[in-house]
């Protein structure tokens, strides 16, 4: 397991975050009786404009350079950021095909740093690789006063499959006009089956839920989803069904002309253990 890029991780926490308060403003002010596949697009529209926000600020570069420091202490995060500037974050919707009967099925990935203590490449300079880490959705909706959510026979079996790196999201309304959008709640489907999900729609219960911010920090502690290409490649990104995508790359989607030297700021004894692990 690579380091924790906690940094990068309350960034894009509270890019999320605040990309469903304005999602949740705007369903109140205009956009009433949204059905699921209409709250996961402007999900998306919202959680592009906050993007667009943060790279503007280069609250992303900023982010990485404190957890590039966080590992490589030696290394002031201030010469990180110089040597890492531009880095940024697209938010990209791929839409299911039209025929598709996927439901509210879509796929949540997030680009996570590989950062790991005591590697330093070649000439002992720090690159940086991007992997993806996903979480197959099943989105519900519960209306106030309405029938209660179920599963359909394929998403049954989508989730029975896949319990592993997938999660329930609860849409729910709480006025019979449908305005008042709640906050999302979250639920793992790990190490439970699709007779125990039903239970939790049945009786709107889920044992543990979580907000958004909890689910984006569980894919960044790689807790929830999978990184497991093959799987990612297999099953969630399907052109069977939506996926939303917050792809950390810089311009070009080139990495940084220069790194630093980290070999320039090692005592003695610290080139001594990078050696060990070289050798």
């Amino acid at each position: 397991m690579s380091h924790y890029p906690s940094y990068l991780s309350q960034v894009t926490q509270k890019c999320v975050s605040q990309a469903e308060n304005a999602l949740r403003a705007a369903v109140s002010e205009k956009y009433h009786s949204l059905n699921e596949e209409m709250i996961t697009h402007l999900f998306w529209c919202e959680l592009v404009h906050e993007a667009k926000k943060f790279n503007k600020a280069g609250l992303w570069s900023s982010a990485l350079a404190q957890d590039l420091h966080s590992v490589f202490y030696q290394v002031q995060s201030h010469e990180f950021e110089r040597d890492y500037h531009g880095l940024f974050c697209e938010v990209q919707l791929h839409n299911h095909a039209k025929e598709a009967k996927s439901g509210g099925d879509f796929g949540l990935f997030a680009s996570l740093p590989q950062l790991h203590h005591g590697y330093y490449g070649s000439g002992q300079t720090c690159t940086i690789k991007f992997v993806d880490r996903a979480l197959l959705v099943q989105a519900k909706l519960r209306s106030k006063g309405r029938r209660r959510p179920t599963f359909k026979d394929k998403q049954a079996e989508n989730l029975s499959s896949n319990a592993g790196f997938s999660a329930l999201l609860l849409y729910s309304y709480e006025d019979k006009e449908q305005k008042d959008l709640s906050p999302f709640i979250w639920q793992s489907c790990a190490g439970t089956d699709t007779a125990l999900m039903n239970e939790w729609l049945r009786d709107m219960h889920f044992p543990s839920p979580a907000n958004s911010t909890e689910v984006i920090d569980g894919l960044y502690r790689e807790k929830l989803g999978t990184a497991n290409q093959n799987l990612i490649n297999t099953v969630i990104r399907s052109s069977s069904r939506p996926r939303i995508e917050l792809r950390l790359q810089w311009p070009d989607h080139s990495t940084p002309e220069y790194v630093v030297e980290l070999s320039d700021y090692l005592e003695e004894k610290e080139k001594q253990r990078i050696m060990v692990y070289e050798g």
